[in-house]
């Protein structure tokens, strides 16, 4: 007899695939020497399930009864069974004991992503163009064993199973678009099928059926392992985690947050040494600052493959508005590697080609939100493009104001509908603030918590009322940080103490993370740790109090966070943020407008109208926090919108974060499908200076502008910069030259780029930007002596802000 059981859905690289089977316990038997009967009467019997050691590789067999696997397995059919040697080594067993008339419940477990799977399903692939059948059976041998309870011989059977592996076809590209959204906290991977209407989102850290809806992923990756790949040409392999799950974990292991702001631009030295130093296990790595955001994207794409079971390929990646275009080529870059990776490629054949193949458009954020809000609230309802030409005949202008996990950033967009199947969508202006978001709001809970705990152990004067909560901390910084030290020196990473700290900070950053959540929901007024932030709050008060492992549940309530102590740490920064974008909206709007009411004669009186925000979308994760929306509305303080009561557009919870990935797919199906209308946008505008470069010159009145905003990279003709020598001496002395960048709405500029001579320099000096990508300095700004040769001395701009990006809890300095 033959039993068969059918795994389906089994493809090359799409994970741990589980399946539940049962077999019913005539199909187990022989009916020779074993027949029911004979089960009936048995106290207890043996059944063995073997298959090939070479399959046993990357199936598994667990039955949901107590059972015995591996080498425990091998031992106990060989010495009680008496199988023979040659068998033993040959075959991997499962050994299951039952009674009476049981059937046989187990999960097969199937590893697609093991080589020997690979190569068959490789094999079979190139099979079934000729007709072969569709899937690859697998031999199971089942044994039944029984003590016959008269003779007290051992009775034995043997049927054959066959466990069809199906379709065992390599994956094909996904019918459909997908985006990626790859976030400084949360990351969103979303897809949708060419004939579908709405949108999937992948999350990629749960390779498992998803009960729920799915959601973004947690920006966090930890890494378990490092080893080099198994020759020289193959990738670094990571053993690693994503999401939720990469939060617990051993001190010893690493753990990184933001590895998108690794991405970002660094200093010369830093790009020159190309990698970071990492301790793991008492081994020293070192690690390009690229792999973490590679490893990470791997494992969203591994996600997709699981639940997918296709390939996102290609795949439109979105970016700040405020990327250089050097941050947006190393975006696409990691990205099309991380492709090459989770593909089973080696770095070796990783070719520059292949970055436009598989990621052909990078959409900044605010068009790609843009694209989402206009299609789902105009275009796609009643009366669609033409009722939106008829709403707004001169165009919409809609400004987005996105409070992420790291930044805040601004934009302000117009939609105008050329005709009644052409919408063209213009960024007129990009702004932001780049020190605040979530993890900004989140920092200021954790040091309100430090500040209670310190308070708690009676090592501080008690905490005064909301409005002075600022000054109180500013005045007992030194005292709270020796009460709950959480502060160190992220250089000593082997330092105990240091660790220790560290450790402490972690647990109170998810404490802190957990309050922010909870205070951001509707009518909340103030919140306190709950059961669930037991274990975290035991970790810091143990690092504190060694004598006294637990938190005082009877001291929880001391731990009280109110809102308004929090508003009046984050109100500051989140009027920044509006008086940035009422400077957007000034600079790019105040000098604009249209005549209107000319009449046939000189007398008529010719007014202009000033053009005005139509809609305000108030997106990204952070911005669910209440006090932000009430600042924004706030009666003159907030933002300078006429009806903004009535123009501020609903956004559902969901479309906080997904909108942009959702705006991405929107913006490629409406340009690749024939719908009956087709968008444009300014594919370039990721290759356009974001900003002013200015030369701060205090001799003068007013700065030099050498490149203003909005031209293309490749377009920045050389500037000449006139050094002079010392006026007493005549010797050259300057040794460093600043540039300074100016944001639209911005009335000061910041310090950009510095410029570092080895010697003493005078006289012109042409700075220019480098767009030869074979070039060293490649999407660098550079500066030399203005003659012949003069490149020959170039020195390259190192970014003023010169530490790289540290996420808040792994910093050392809160």
């Amino acid at each position: 007899m033959t039993a068969s059981i059918h795994a389906k859905g089994v493809k090359p690289r799409t994970g741990l695939r589980r399946y539940q089977f049962t077999i019913a316990n005539d199909d187990l038997l022989d009916h020779v020497q074993i027949t029911p009967q004979v089960l009936a009467d048995a106290d207890e019997w043996y059944m063995v399930v073997s298959l090939q050691r070479e399959l046993g590789k990357f199936i598994r067999i667990r039955p949901t009864e107590p059972h015995r696997s591996g080498a425990e397995a091998r031992r106990h059919v060989g010495q009680f069974l008496r199988v023979p040697p040659g068998q033993l080594q040959s075959k991997e067993f499962v050994v299951v004991a039952l009674r009476g008339k049981s059937p046989l419940d187990m999960e097969v477990e199937v590893d697609t992503d093991h080589p020997t799977l690979i190569a068959a399903a490789q094999k079979h692939t190139a099979a079934s163009k000729k007709g072969a059948a569709v899937g690859v059976p697998v031999s199971l041998d089942i044994d039944a064993f029984v003590v016959d309870p008269e003779t007290k011989s051992v009775l034995s059977s043997r049927v054959d199973a066959s466990l069809m592996l199906s379709p065992m076809l390599e994956m094909q590209i996904f019918p459909g678009y997908a985006a990626l959204d790859f976030g400084n906290t949360s990351t969103t991977l979303a897809c949708s099928e060419t004939n579908q209407q709405d949108f999937d989102i992948i999350q990629a850290d749960v390779l498992d059926a998803l009960a729920d809806h799915p959601a973004p992923v947690l920006t966090a990756l930890r890494i378990t392992g490092i080893k080099p790949g198994p020759t020289p040409t193959d990738f670094t392999q990571y053993d690693s985690r994503i999401g939720h799950r990469a939060m617990d974990g051993h001190e010893d292991e690493w753990l990184v947050l933001g590895a998108k702001r690794l991405l970002s631009d660094r200093r010369q030295v830093d790009v020159d040494t190309g990698s970071d130093v990492v301790i793991l296990n008492n081994t020293t790595y070192n690690v390009p600052h690229e792999d973490p955001a590679e490893v990470f994207i791997s494992q969203m794409l591994r996600g997709f493959f699981y639940h997918r079971q296709a390939i996102p390929e290609p795949i439109v990646v979105t970016c700040p508005t405020t990327f250089s275009d050097a941050e947006v080529a190393r975006l696409r870059r990691t990205v099309a590697r991380a492709f090459h990776r989770v593909s089973g490629k080696n770095a070796a054949s990783f070719r520059s080609e292949m970055i436009d193949a598989r990621v052909p458009v990078v959409i900044d954020e605010a068009s790609a939100a843009a694209f989402y809000f206009v299609y789902r609230d105009f275009i796609s309802g009643p009366g669609r493009m033409p009722a939106f030409r008829y709403l707004y005949p001169q165009g919409m202008h809609m400004l987005l104001y996105d409070c992420g996990g790291g930044t805040t950033d601004l934009a302000l967009v117009r939609l105008e509908a050329v005709d009644d199947e052409h919408l063209k969508i213009s960024v007129l202006g990009r702004a932001g603030h780049r020190m605040f978001g979530g993890d900004f709001i989140t920092e200021q809970v954790f040091r309100l918590l430090k500040m209670k705990l310190a308070a708690l152990k009676g090592e501080i004067p008690p905490p005064p009322a909301a409005g002075k909560v600022r000054e109180f901390l500013d005045a007992n910084r030194v005292a709270i940080d020796r009460a709950i030290p959480t502060t160190y020196d992220i250089r000593q990473i082997q330092n105990q103490a240091a660790i220790a700290r560290r450790n402490t900070t972690l647990a109170l950053w998810q404490v802190a993370e957990r309050l922010k959540v909870r205070l951001s929901a509707a009518n909340a007024q103030a919140v306190t740790p709950e059961f669930s932030e037991q274990d975290l709050l035991n970790q810091v008060w143990r690092a504190v109090n060694p004598r006294d492992p637990a938190f005082p549940e009877e001291s929880m309530a001391e731990l009280k966070l109110q809102r308004r102590e929090l508003d009046s740490l984050i109100d500051p920064e989140i009027l920044r943020t509006i008086e940035y974008a009422n400077d957007l909206l000034e600079t790019c709007l105040g000098q604009g407008g249209t005549e209107v009411g000319a009449g046939a004669t000189a007398q008529s009186k010719v007014v202009k109208e000033i053009p005005e925000v139509h809609w305000v979308y108030l997106v990204g994760n952070a911005s669910r926090y209440p006090r932000i929306r009430e600042m924004l509305l706030e009666e003159g303080h907030g933002l300078r919108v006429r009806f903004l009561k009535d123009r501020l557009a609903r956004v559902s919870p969901e479309d906080f974060k997904n909108s942009v990935a959702k705006g991405a797919i929107v913006a490629m199906k409406l340009r690749t499908m024939a719908m009956g209308m087709t968008v444009s946008w300014d594919q370039q505008l990721m290759r356009r200076l974001p900003f002013d470069v200015v030369h701060v010159t205090l001799g003068k009145a007013g700065d030099r502008v050498l490149h203003p905003a909005g031209l293309l990279y490749q377009d920045l003709l050389p500037k000449t910069l006139d050094i002079k020598p010392d006026p007493v001496t005549g010797r050259p002395v300057v040794r460093e030259v600043v540039l300074h960048r100016r944001w639209p709405g911005e009335r000061r500029a910041e310090p950009f780029l510095i410029f570092r001579f080895p010697e003493p320099v005078e006289g012109p000096h042409l700075v220019a930007y480098d767009t030869d990508e074979e070039s060293d300095t490649a999407y660098r700004f550079i500066c030399h002596p203005k003659r012949e040769g003069g490149q020959e001395d170039k020195v390259v701009g190192d970014p003023f802000e010169a530490p790289p990006y540290v996420a808040p809890p792994q910093s050392g300095k809160i």
